[in-house]
């Protein structure tokens, strides 16, 4: 527990927490040179796959170390804290490994993971190729965009819609059936494109494939995974049990979280030493800040325990041998794009007392802003995400209400 007076938020313990920590000064002090080469430099990556960060929603069987939802979303806070692209790249890697582990049957998973070098597998599931079936796989074709980590992934994937091979759909219930092919890395080029205001070292290639066999053991199934996540699921673990959409967002939120930690970390370090004109003593000393910071410290303490309670009540809910629910699909998904519009507007508070140390480069402070610009417009955290979600929660209440 934080002790009364202690300023700083409390860390977590735990073997991959702890490891991700003390990764810290090694990435923040590459930050400048990964983000100038578009990815994460070869020690940051190096020291992550030693420490295991990539395999952390991998089981044991499959060369992994599986862990909780809460020391996940603990890790790549951590990650995020040093740098928010070394948090993603964590988050697109670990992500893609965790469906491979979960969807897949298990001797196609072993295969994909514990090769020479182990699996890393990132994609992205938007159905922009195709996936013409064929006997034992299937033939895919296709060009995509935002393939996070590409630079140190050994499997990429792309979302891909399911046809004969004479061009007739294959559908799965009223629409097209989408598969996740999971493809090796010297089957794909690179396209680049990736010349962004923020998260520049994430390395979110386009990529394109052409004509690329994957045994059908290789390609999860979306369609299915979507419309039955707990029925497709072959694992018992109840991280797993949450959906890889409920991973998904417990993911996004933790990079948001380390966002907003290393923002407050940097400001309160400026405004102790630094004066402006119209104030007297240092920044650190006006009413005005005080009142500000007391106000938001709080809204992030907050933002912070309410995100880390929402996946813990969810896991809890069904290590205790409760199905996943709608409810509680719904509360994930919202807390989730909730916090990125609570994290952007903590950040940019932050940068706004920055002064002369927000505009001059280099600059933590407007690195953060701008990262965090770009990941508050990812597709999985919009703000549309509050409507449907809103509407589930407000059943639920009503439902509560009759019941009372």
């Amino acid at each position: 527990m934080t002790l009364i007076g202690d300023p700083a938020p409390q860390r977590l313990d735990g073997s991959f927490v702890d490891r991700a920590r003390g990764l810290y000064d090694l990435i923040d002090s590459q930050s400048d040179a990964a983000r100038k080469a578009g990815r994460l430099t070869d020690d940051v990556a190096d020291a992550m796959r030693a420490n295991d960060i990539f395999w952390a929603l991998v089981p044991e069987e499959f060369g992994g170390t599986l862990i909780d939802i809460v020391q996940y979303i603990g890790m790549l806070e951590e990650l995020s804290r040093a740098d928010p692209s070394a948090g993603w790249v964590g988050l697109a890697a670990g992500q893609g490994n965790g469906m491979i582990s979960s969807l897949l049957a298990p001797e196609d998973a072993r295969e994909l993971l514990t090769g020479h070098p182990r699996g890393i597998s990132i994609g992205h599931i938007a159905p922009l190729g195709k996936a013409v079936k064929v006997d034992g796989g299937y033939r895919v074709t296709g060009r995509w965009q935002f393939g996070s980590g590409s630079s140190l992934a050994t499997l990429i994937a792309g979302g891909s819609l399911v046809e004969n091979e004479d061009g007739s759909p294959v559908l799965f219930g009223d629409a097209q059936e989408l598969v996740f092919p999971m493809m090796p890395r010297d089957k794909i080029e690179f396209l680049g494109n990736w010349d962004v205001a923020g998260m520049q070292a994430t390395a979110s290639w386009d990529y394109a494939a052409r004509d690329v066999f994957v045994p059908e053991g290789h390609a999860l199934p979306v369609s299915r995974a979507i419309a039955d996540p707990v029925g497709t699921c072959r694992r018992d673990e109840p991280i797993f049990r949450l959906g890889f959409m409920g991973r998904v967002y417990a993911g996004h939120a933790a990079v948001a979280l380390g966002v907003m930690s290393r923002a407050f970390d940097e400001i309160t370090k400026i405004v102790a030493g630094k004066g402006r004109v119209g104030y007297q003593g240092t920044i650190g000393e006006s009413d005005m800040f005080r009142y500000e910071f007391a106000e938001r410290e709080a809204d992030y303490h907050a933002f912070r325990d309410y995100t880390y309670r929402t996946f813990r009540d969810v896991e809890d809910s069904i290590r205790a041998g409760n199905p996943l629910t709608p409810v509680d699909d719904a509360r994930m998904n919202r807390v989730s794009a909730w916090v990125h519009l609570r994290a952007n507007d903590l950040v940019q508070w932050c940068n706004s007392w920055g002064g002369s140390a927000s505009v001059r480069r280099p600059s933590v402070l407007a690195r953060l802003a701008a990262d965090m610009d770009v990941m508050r417009n990812h597709l999985y955290v919009d703000r549309a995400n509050l409507i449907p979600t809103g509407g589930a929660i407000l059943r639920a209440w009503v439902s509560k209400g009759l019941d009372a």
